[in-house]
């Protein structure tokens, strides 16, 4: 959606294979449509300062062009046409001036900023610094172009430099791991922990941990500092509270930290995920759990089922099935690791029913739970109408009077 200077609402409509796509305005009162001069709209509409609206389409593959609209004529660019320099325009932006940004995606490799004063398109050479997907491009009123990417955010503007802030084409690499020995060192035996916070400055921009324990911070063309931000109870046990980064230019490692905790104690966190209860369909379930405290922890996850349930695939293997329960042991979880548990279950045809599954983290003995999680779900067989294999509830099609012409456009005989 846009709106031009008028005020007036620009809504593009994808049709599909079978029907045109329409671009509509609304005044305010009424309707327009207009039918586009390609198929497939790819949701990336945008109004310049001109009120020309432009459409990113895609009719195939990741080949696209662009049209403009100036509410008469169309105008297409295209690589095929040699009036745009790439395809793949993945989204669109206008500057105050009517000048338009357009960002290029290129698979397993950094994207393009392209740029359009009205007459040429140029390609900005800021490749570097962009991430492969974005999915949203914006302007402000000084002509800052903002590039919203998969957890980044990259702001470019031509008039003070380019990008700023000015990332590297480079990363510091590291890690954050739980000293259990003790000796003020990362060596072999020492655990990565995940969900551990990085802060890079001066700018206090904030990073994680994976679940390995590996973080990696964009490296800054000036002088940066790198410091880890132990979760409570825990500090850094190792040499290094901090890292230095100094005119670096190339991907670096290893800024590792240590962690140990003088306080002592047990803490787990479970939770329990999965998709909808649908009758008839097996579904992905899974058990997450993180050692949330500060000793390694030893014990057994426990899995309560129920009988509306049945167990497909269970990965990792388990200690023990029964009938009601699946048990995993789990040895030598150090702080702040995680664990997932997974199976695929089908649901029985019971609709209305419900469903009880509950998970729990006991110690070896069980004499001591650490962590409980319940769930309670509704088993449905509502229509989906993109689920083909669903017919609709509780009538079957003999149960309907077709008025007028029917067509089918589903992949089954009706």
């Amino acid at each position: 959606m846009a709106i031009d200077t008028n005020n007036n609402i620009w809504i593009a409509i994808f049709g599909g294979q079978s029907f045109a796509d329409f671009l509509y305005k609304y005044d305010g009162t009424n309707w327009t449509n207009y039918i586009t001069p390609v198929d497939s709209i790819y949701p990336s509409l945008i109004c310049d300062a001109k009120n020309n609206i432009w459409v990113c389409s895609q009719p195939s593959g990741y080949h696209s062009s662009l049209s403009k609209f100036d509410g008469i004529n169309w105008t297409e660019f295209s690589v095929a046409n040699q009036n745009l320099p790439f395809d793949s325009i993945q989204s669109l932006a206008s500057d105050a001036k009517g000048n338009i940004y357009a960002f290029v995606y290129r698979k397993h490799d950094h994207g393009k900023l392209l740029f359009y004063d009205g007459t040429t398109w140029q390609d900005l050479n800021v490749s570097n610094y962009l991430p492969e997907w974005n999915y949203k491009i914006t302007c402000d009123a000084k002509d800052n172009v903002y590039l919203f990417g998969f957890e980044t955010l990259t702001i470019y503007n031509q008039n003070d430099g380019g990008i700023d802030p000015p990332w590297a084409n480079a990363w510091a690499n590291g890690k954050v791991v739980y000293d259990a020995n003790n000796n003020q060192q990362v060596d072999g035996s020492d655990a990565p922990m995940f969900g551990q916070t990085i802060i890079q400055l001066p700018d206090s921009t904030l990073f994680g941990t994976d679940n390995n324990g590996n973080f990696s911070v964009p490296i800054k063309q000036n002088n940066s500092i790198i410091k880890s931000l132990p979760t409570a109870d825990f500090h850094v046990n190792t040499d290094s509270l901090q890292y230095q980064l100094i005119n670096i230019t190339t991907d670096t490692c290893c800024y590792d930290f240590g962690l140990y905790s003088d306080t002592i104690y047990d803490n787990a966190q479970l939770a329990i995920s999965h998709s909808t209860m649908r009758c008839g369909f097996t579904i992905p379930y899974s058990i997450n759990v993180i050692n949330k405290g500060t000793t390694i922890l030893d014990g057994h996850v426990v899995l309560k089922l129920d009988s509306h349930c049945a167990v497909t695939y269970v990965w990792p293997t388990p200690f023990a099935i029964n009938a009601d329960s699946i048990v995993w042991d789990v040895t030598n979880m150090q702080p702040y690791s995680a664990l997932n548990f997974n199976l695929d279950m089908t649901i029985s045809n019971s609709t209305g029913d419900t469903v009880f599954t509950s998970a729990y983290f006991a110690n070896q003995n069980y004499t001591t739970t650490y962590s409980l999680d319940d769930d309670v779900s509704v088993i449905t067989c509502a229509y989906d109408p993109n689920a083909k294999s669903v017919e609709p509830l509780p009538y079957g099609w003999a149960n309907y009077v077709v008025k007028g012409s029917l067509m089918n456009r589903g992949a089954m005989a009706l």
